[in-house]
């Protein structure tokens, strides 16, 4: 008897599992039809949950993958053609296409951008609004010596594989509309005489404190923001006009996780290469996979993740198209230490392959690794140069000292003349001694050594030392003070 009740309990399962995954299928149906393509696509993924072999709802959910890509490539269409028709001062024209592109995609932040752009057109009319044209050409690639116009400020990036920025302006307007106060109180321009230069195959890192704009500065790049005045041209293309074509030649690691977290490692690979239309992407999701060691976990769905194999995957998700230029935004933030370190030498290996990388990140022991870097402070470029160059031309003097107790060794050197600054580095403290020049420091060692002694401090190394890039950029900020 024990075995027809358990035959009877299993039809029992098989049957209540089966009318889930069709009132699954019917609910995501019905978003489909109404638009909501990721609601459908989310509820046939539960499908799959109760049957990973369910073809039906793999199906759907590639069609409804292929719909939402129509449409937000639909909608970059949109926002290209409101940009230009702005500059054109077509205003009417403009505000019916951000209005469908709005429809599209939701008042995201290009549409506000853009808003924002129409709205300072209208009010200016026509006479202040250049034509997209002058916008890209009339603009050397040289910082210019004073503001274009009244509302405009020079800024000039130029980035290796064919990417250019050139008198590139964030106004006040835009800074408003991304939550960076009122554009009546005018604040300072996002980024402001901004002024490089990054060679193919080159790491290049943007450093500097939240708000400095180093995160503008990106979407810029990638075409995110539309600049206010300037030139930008990335891998050759102008990103606010052609971001279709500059989609198929970078990748973008945005600070936040924002991959399918009920997706698998190898569906989320799966779904980005279907959307850049990658042929033949297993092979390159399988070498990918073994770069970043995340074969064994391939079957993982993505949320169950640790926060490093999550950046992992988004990097592997980044280069399933082979992009010629990778852009990072801090990619590392809130990344264990282990982690950390093993990211930092996937991107070493990437570069020796040939790869261009842009990135920013918050620790200034990361940015040491980066052939070049930006030193930036509210929208200005204060330092720009090979970590080791800026060291050694610091003028000046920095000793590292090692002393106990630490708390009366601060107090100590704080009071000392020949000290004008000084920052501890763990148990370590750097003192600055920017009127002694470097021939000079092993005498001006021993005599803040002498110094500490006879306040009674254990001494246990004085040592002259290069400063940090953490020395340098302190000093800059407190520069502009």
């Amino acid at each position: 008897m024990a075995e027809p009740r358990r035959l009877e309990s299993d039809a029992n399962d098989v049957a209540t599992r089966d009318s889930q995954t069709e009132a699954l299928l019917v609910d995501g149906l019905d978003r489909y039809f109404t638009g909501k393509y990721e609601d459908a696509i989310h509820l046939w993924t539960r499908v799959l949950f109760l049957d990973r072999t369910h073809a039906r709802a793999r199906a759907y959910i590639d069609r409804a993958r292929t719909a939402l890509a129509e449409r937000q490539r639909r909608a970059e269409e949109l926002l290209h053609a409101s940009g230009d028709l702005i500059a054109q001062g077509h205003f009417d024209k403009a505000r019916r296409l951000l209005n469908q592109a709005s429809a599209a995609t939701g008042d995201d932040e290009r549409v506000a951008a853009l808003r924002v752009q129409l709205e300072r057109g209208e009010r200016a009319h026509a006479p202040h609004v250049l034509p997209s044209s002058a916008v890209v050409d009339a603009v050397p690639l040289t910082v210019p010596s004073r503001a274009r116009w009244s509302l405009w400020n020079g800024t000039t990036i130029a980035i290796g594989v064919g990417l250019v920025i050139a008198a590139v302006v964030l106004s006040p307007a835009i800074r408003s509309s991304l939550g960076f106060g009122n554009a009546a109180q005018a604040p300072p321009p996002a980024t402001d005489g901004v002024s490089l230069t990054v060679a193919p195959g080159e790491m290049f890192g943007l450093i500097g404190p939240d708000g400095a704009g180093k995160t503008s500065t990106l979407r810029t790049v990638l075409g995110l923001l539309p600049p206010d005045g300037g030139r930008v041209t990335t891998c050759g293309l102008v990103p606010a006009r052609q971001r279709r074509e500059l989609s198929e030649r970078i990748g973008y690691l945005p600070q936040r996780f924002s991959l399918y977290g009920d997706l698998s490692i190898d569906e989320n690979i799966a779904f980005f290469a279907r959307i850049h239309g990658v042929r033949g992407w297993r092979g390159r999701r399988d070498e990918l996979l073994d770069l970043l060691r995340l074969t064994p976990f391939r079957d993982r769905l993505a949320d169950r993740l640790s926060g490093g194999m999550k950046q992992k995957l988004a990097l592997a998700c980044t280069l399933i198209h082979t992009p010629a230029l990778l852009v990072l935004d801090e990619p590392t933030t809130g990344v264990d230490p282990v982690s950390r370190r093993d990211f930092w030498r996937i991107l070493a290996r990437l570069q020796q392959q040939g790869l261009t990388l842009l990135l920013t990140t918050p620790y200034l022991d990361e940015a040491e690794r980066c052939g070049r870097v930006a030193l930036l402070d509210r929208g200005k470029i204060l330092e720009l140069d090979a970590p080791e160059t800026l060291r050694r031309r610091e003028a000046g003097s920095v000793l590292e000292v090692l002393a106990r107790p630490r708390r009366t060794a601060q107090e100590v050197l704080s009071g000392t003349p020949e000290v004008t600054d000084l920052e501890t580095f763990g148990e370590r403290l750097h003192a600055t001694l920017s009127r002694t020049p470097r021939e000079e420091a092993g005498a001006a060692a021993e005599r803040l050594t002498a110094t500490l002694r006879a306040a009674g401090v254990e001494v246990e190394v004085v040592r002259p030392v290069l400063p940090s890039l953490e020395d340098i950029f302190i000093a800059r900020i407190r520069g502009r003070a």
